[in-house]
């Protein structure tokens, strides 16, 4: 996956930008132990009213600011 910010879109609260880096921001969350690097998540936070979501996966974090629904799971059984 490469560090390029998802599109976003404005504010569920309080309506500030989606696409404004300055309202609406996208975060990596990194660790830094023994001379490596490594991600230990994603957040997405609102600058104006601090709203945020936080998850292990960028995706994830992008879909719920986003309000999209899950993706449907493989190996769930549908009745």
């Amino acid at each position: 996956m490469t560090d390029t910010r998802p599109k976003l879109r404005d504010c569920p609260m309080c309506h500030a930008s989606g696409d404004n880096d300055e309202l609406v921001y996208f975060t990596k969350e990194v660790a830094i132990a023994s001379d490596c690097e490594f991600t230990i998540g994603y957040s997405c936070r609102c600058i104006q009213c601090g709203v945020s979501v936080h998850d292990e996966y960028a995706e994830e974090v992008a879909r719920l600011w986003n309000g999209e629904a899950p993706a449907a799971d493989e190996d769930e059984v549908t009745a």
